[in-house]
């Protein structure tokens, strides 16, 4: 179901310019997939995949200084 038929728009009158509109957005849905493709298989910087290296150091570093905390406590 598209989005005309979800919003109730199918009066004869209105076809042709439901037809138009139905294939504009059928353009331009195909270009964003196009465009979410070729991002997709665009690589991951490596200033990136550092960050996220030194982010999880960082947060299993916090996990032992925390399970430490609270073994000492006990």
């Amino acid at each position: 179901m598209g989005w005309f038929e979800r919003f109730g728009v199918t009066d004869k009158v209105d076809s042709t310019v439901s037809t138009a509109a139905q294939a504009t957005g059928d353009a331009v849905s195909r270009r964003l997939r196009d465009y979410y493709d070729s991002v997709k298989e665009e690589a991951i910087p490596d200033r990136f995949l550092d960050l996220l290296e030194r982010l999880d150091e960082a947060d299993r570093s916090s996990a032992r200084r925390t399970a430490a905390t609270e073994n000492a406590s006990e």
